[in-house]
């Protein structure tokens, strides 16, 4: 049955929505995971148990769902190069946040930081791709331990920035990578092929679909089935469906998912953390 994939991958979606958005009792769990531990491991091991589940039913392929360290030099630099390309939006984003400016309650707002995510896409695929040299490696670890030195600098160390970003690391970044980008977008692709392309990246539809499914997982963030409450937060789910475009494509250059997972890590983990200590 041709869209199979498609099917299977709305499917796997919606029963991690209803598992983390009906029950209220999951609900109070991943708010408690939030503020005791600075994310939700929970919502981590659902994203990867659902995708292994599927690969393994539908016997895929790991290595062909991204799920390999075969080439981690090119990979790992591949991701940090997007980091260096988000850095721009990130930038704005940090400040209408610090102007008290939250873009998931302003869509105006959520479709500038869009645009922009989008202009990083064109750049970026202007021949980013390449092997990482022992130098370029040491800039990565210096990027990633930038927030602790700056929080040192400001006296604003805390437990909490350090929960926030090891959840950032380890299931910001690579849980929800396995997910989207790697069952999702991977298992679409292979039923589709990818005839598409940006600059030197070829990409299917596998890349619409992960990114519509990312964003609609924020978008989804706002309902609350038990009070009644059905909301969809349009400017929250728009700016992460580029996002997750972003990701997608830095995926299907270097060809698995540890890039897309540094670069997600990389992002959230160091903007996150810088918002902290600057606040």
């Amino acid at each position: 049955m041709k869209g199979k994939s498609i099917l299977d991958a709305v499917i796997a979606f919606t029963v991690l929505q209803l598992i983390l958005i009906v029950p209220q009792g999951v609900r109070d769990l991943v708010r408690w995971e939030n503020r005791v531990l600075g994310g939700s491991y929970l919502t981590g091991l659902l994203l990867v148990a659902l995708s292994v589940f599927v690969i393994v039913v539908r016997r895929y392929e790991f290595r062909l769902m991204g799920v390999s360290v075969e080439n981690w030099r090119s990979s790992i630099n591949n991701g940090f190069r997007g980091w260096v390309f988000f850095i721009f939006p990130q930038l704005i984003l940090t400040f209408y946040n610090g102007w008290g400016v939250r873009y998931q309650e302003f869509p105006s707002v959520a479709a500038i930081l869009s645009l922009l995510v989008l202009a990083a896409i064109l750049f970026m695929n202007r021949g980013m791709f390449g092997p990482a040299s022992n130098r370029r490696l040491g800039v990565i670890i210096l990027a990633l331990m930038s927030p602790y030195i700056f929080s040192i600098i400001y006296d604003a160390f805390s437990l909490r920035l350090l929960k926030e970003y090891i959840w950032n690391v380890l299931v910001g970044g690579f849980a929800e990578e396995f997910f989207y980008r790697g069952y999702v977008q991977s298992s679409i692709n292979q039923e589709y092929q990818k005839e598409w392309k940006i600059g030197n990246t070829s990409f299917g539809p596998g890349l619409i679909v992960s990114a519509v499914l990312y964003g609609a997982s924020r978008g989804l963030r706002v309902m609350k089935t038990w009070s009644g409450v059905y909301d969809f937060a349009w400017g929250w789910g728009l700016y992460v469906f580029t996002i997750g475009l972003f990701y997608g494509l830095i995926r299907e250059a270097s060809g698995d998912i540890l890039a897309s997972g540094t670069a997600n890590s990389m992002i959230d983990a160091i903007g996150e953390a810088l918002l902290r200590v600057f606040d």
